[in-house]
């Protein structure tokens, strides 16, 4: 269990007990509920922290692609001659992201 669900959990307990204490009632008022809210919550945060973990790693995905093509097309429009003075971008463009 990541600690998301857990805080999801905590906060579905908070949740229903402030939902108690708003309606006045007992605590032990419709206790079948309160995993109910509990679980649901922790899924919730579950899902929030996974969409927001995928989306963050398509924007990187996103971003060394980029990096990667600017950095090739740089290359392609070197003139002869040129390339000694680039010898380092050379060879991590063809090295490192090709695993050469």
């Amino acid at each position: 269990m990541s600690s998301m669900f857990v805080w999801g959990m905590c906060t579905g307990f908070l949740l229903r007990m402030g939902a108690l204490r708003a309606t006045r009632q007992n605590y032990s008022a419709a206790w079948w509920k309160l995993p109910k809210y509990m679980l649901g919550s922790g899924f919730f945060f579950t899902y929030l922290d996974w969409s927001r973990r995928i989306s963050l790693e398509t924007i990187c995905v996103a971003e060394e692609k980029k990096d990667y093509q600017l950095k090739k097309a740089f290359l392609d429009k070197l003139v002869i001659g040129e390339e000694m003075e680039y010898k380092d971008l050379i060879h991590e463009v063809a090295v490192k992201n090709h695993r050469i």
